[in-house]
């Protein structure tokens, strides 16, 4: 296994919860579209405990494995075209995420900010300087991450106390309103939208301690339930039914807000969110330049960045429009996909292959199979004891099987 630098749980979870609060602020929220009302706590509550179920397979394999990531130990089990496969997947999957999330600033750029500067600009410093921010290597991004996980739960928590006079307690109806099937539909809409944990796996050797990963994912389901809530709670409570048919509901509640000097808190928002999503794009960067080290050696990582750096650019300008027409219907199924195959099916296979090479080799080293006939440690022969059993169990069988053929099913014990 390479020797790489490591985080804290905190930090892991800190880089993680920075790039889903991303999603939640700057895309339109829909666990409310599907969950009316108050159900989408409910939704986020399950939402929750579905990620805590995604990252299941990850926690067990790290434990059997003693720490070792997926992609090495991919290459250790299935040798150098093996791993490279397995990298080549990962890679794709870091830049995918990075394109989505791309899409969205673009989209949000066009629509809402409208600044000065050229959107293909922004983008394009924004993609820069994320890898940039990548080769100073996972510790630099993990305190990075702290520092803006305290600005966002701040801005977060300030917001919703801010706009609490706008709210209206209408637009939050009775739990399980129209039952419960939509706070369900809500729930699983949302968890192709945390498609990071499916490069947990990838992370698990940056992460210092025995158990730090299992701490950071449970820190991290419950930092979506309460961040997510909270966020959804504010766009709902100020914006009601009109929530659902605008394209940033949080940001279009967030204008409302009017606090002291900061007469437009959502200048604080589109701030605080867009350090969150750089943050989240030079973390998924670092694994992506991991990725390339294992297939290429480290030499092939500055062009590898700049390759995938010019690849997410150009698809999240040019292909915004398409993608993000069918994202609740086909990015949707392909991210579930994705997340089914890197986060549960993957490090399962490597579990399981993990524990037949150490049975095999146990067995092999008791010489299992050198002779044709099988040797036994100790014998011990039957006893009259042992064919006394074997009668009395034989005899109550034919016993039960005559008394039951020949006078009906009164007399049978089952029936």
């Amino acid at each position: 296994m390479t020797k790489v630098s490591q985080i804290s749980p905190g930090q892991l979870t800190a880089l993680l919860l920075t790039g889903r609060i991303a999603i939640s602020m700057s895309f339109a929220p829909t666990m409310h579209q599907v969950s009316n009302g108050t159900d989408f706590f409910l939704s986020a509550l399950l939402h929750g405990g579905f990620i805590l179920l995604c990252i299941l397979p990850v926690l067990w394999f790290g434990r059997r494995s003693g720490g070792a990531g997926t992609l090495d130990y991919a290459y250790v089990l299935w040798g150098k075209g093996g791993g490279t496969a397995v990298a080549s997947g990962y890679a794709l999957l870091c830049l995918l995420i990075q394109t989505m999330d791309l899409l969205r600033f673009n989209q949000f750029v066009s629509t809402t900010l409208t600044p000065g500067l050229s959107r293909v600009v922004l983008c394009a410093a924004l993609v820069a300087v994320a890898f940039g921010a990548a080769f100073y290597g996972i510790q630099a991004v993990g305190r990075a991450a702290s520092i803006v996980f305290f600005a966002v739960v701040v801005a977060v928590v300030g917001i919703a106390l801010a706009l609490l006079p706008e709210m209206e307690w209408i637009h939050f109806p009775p739990f399980l309103y129209d039952g419960m099937s939509p706070v369900l539909s809500g729930a699983l809409e949302e968890l192709p939208r945390t498609l990071e944990i499916a490069l947990l796996g990838l992370a698990l050797p940056y992460v210092a301690g025995k158990n730090g990963t299992a701490k950071a994912g449970a820190l991290f389901a419950a930092g979506v339930v309460i961040l997510s809530s909270l966020i959804q709670a504010t766009s709902v409570g100020v914006l009601g039914d009109f929530s659902g048919m605008v394209l940033f509901p949080y940001y279009t509640a967030v204008t409302a807000a009017q606090v002291s000097i900061l007469q437009r808190l959502d200048i604080v928002a589109a701030a605080v969110w867009l350090a969150a999503l750089l943050i989240k794009t030079a973390f998924i960067g670092v694994l992506y330049l991991h990725c390339v080290g294992r297939m290429l050696g480290d030499k092939a990582r500055l062009p590898a960045a700049v390759a995938g750096g010019a690849a997410v650019t150009v698809a999240g300008l040019f292909l915004g429009g398409f993608i993000l027409q069918q994202e609740r219907w086909f990015i949707w199924i392909v991210s579930a996909v994705l997340l089914g195959i890197f986060a549960v099916l993957l490090p399962l296979i490597l579990t399981s292959l993990n524990r037949i090479d150490t049975i095999s080799n146990a067995m092999e080293l008791r010489g299992f199979g050198k002779n044709s006939k099988r040797t036994w440690y100790t014998q011990r022969p039957f006893a009259r004891r042992d064919f006394i059993a074997l009668g009395v169990g034989a005899a109550l069988l034919l016993i039960s099987l005559t008394v039951t053929i020949r006078f009906g099913r009164f007399y049978n014990p089952f029936l």
